[in-house]
């Protein structure tokens, strides 16, 4: 018997059996491969994760340490212009307190300083302007009932109507807020007492002495009168206005407003004349008066130089400065003949 050299004596070792084995190995590897670069990928991948959130973690640690440092620097900015302001306001504050002194300083070395005659002339026109510019505003020719212009044989013209209505409010204004030494403090006995005490204190002491006692008396009283010399005010706006408000077609609260302004003005130039050194007297001329060109200014009227007042319209300012009268501001009037 011959021996069958074709026969694979192993089963398994068949070159089929083997390639498969091969390819079986061959994948096995593969896989184990795969799968080992599978672990590492997922390694490097959990590894900068892990970087990723610290990064991201440092990064908000510096924008919330950066947003903190901005708020900081905010405050101390804040503070710094606080402190700045405070320093400017404090300086303001130290110079003007400073000037405050100086200026009482030089008031002490040199007296207070007066108002010029040409101050005085010029407040006194103002005031003129403000009250004949009140009563144009207010009282108007066509608003006069008939049964008022019918009976009144003056004023019969817009002129003569408003010249009325002027030396009227005038008298209130120099009997109550003009002629009195202080405005607002009664003449008998306090207004007695003050002019004794200030010749007094003019003959004892020296001209700067006696200018600082007149300032801080006529300060003083001005201050210690506020609220009789609004209490003046108010009457004279009610009277003013009970004896004309039928002639006025304006609204009531606007017309007394305005009113009121013009006799704080009037308020306010008397108080600063008495602290003057000099003395200042108001005058008005009587109805019927001669006429006198030194000391007035005919306003209207029908008069000639040698004409008889009819109305004053504001009053006169004399100035007496211890020796000699000198006539400031002359009355205006309203002549006839």
């Amino acid at each position: 018997m011959g021996i069958l050299w074709n026969v694979w004596p192993w089963p398994w070792a068949s070159p089929v059996l083997m390639q498969q084995v091969r390819q079986r190995n061959y994948w096995e590897d593969n896989y184990r491969r795969v799968k080992r670069d599978l672990q590492v990928q997922e390694n490097f991948s959990a590894s900068l994760y892990e970087q990723n959130r610290t990064l991201r973690q440092q990064v908000a640690n510096l924008q919330n340490e950066n947003m903190a440092a901005a708020e900081k620097s905010r405050r101390q900015e804040q503070l710094l212009l606080e402190a700045r302001n405070e320093a400017s306001r404090k300086d303001k504050e130290h110079r003007q307190n400073l000037n405050t002194l100086y200026a009482r300083l030089h008031t002490l070395q040199s007296g207070p300083t007066s108002l010029t005659d040409d101050d005085v002339q010029e407040r006194m026109r103002r005031l003129v302007f403000e009250l004949d510019s009140w009563i144009k505003s207010n009282f108007r020719n066509s608003d006069w009932p008939a049964y008022i212009t019918e009976r009144m044989e003056f004023p019969r013209t817009y002129p003569q109507r408003r010249a009325w209505i002027h030396a009227h409010i005038v008298q209130i204004v120099d009997r109550l807020i003009f002629s009195p030494s202080h405005c607002g403090m009664s003449e008998d006995p306090f207004g007695g007492w003050i002019a004794e005490i200030e010749n007094s204190v003019k003959q004892t002491s020296t001209e700067t002495a006696f200018q600082n006692w007149k300032m801080a008396t006529g300060t003083a009283i001005e201050k210690l009168t506020t609220e009789q010399q609004n209490g003046t005010l108010a009457f004279i706006i009610d009277h003013i206005e009970e004896l004309f408000r039928a002639l006025a077609p304006t609204v009531s609260t606007s017309r007394k407003q305005q009113l009121r302004m013009f006799l704080e003005d009037c308020l306010s130039l008397k108080n600063a004349l008495a602290r003057q050194p000099d003395s200042f007297t108001f005058f008005r001329s009587p109805p019927g008066a001669d006429f006198s060109a030194e000391s007035m200014t005919s306003f209207g009227g029908d008069g000639n130089d040698g004409g008889t007042v009819m109305l004053s319209l504001w009053p006169a300012l004399v100035k007496y400065d211890g020796a000699t009268c000198v006539v400031i501001d002359r009355e205006l009037v309203w002549t006839t003949d």
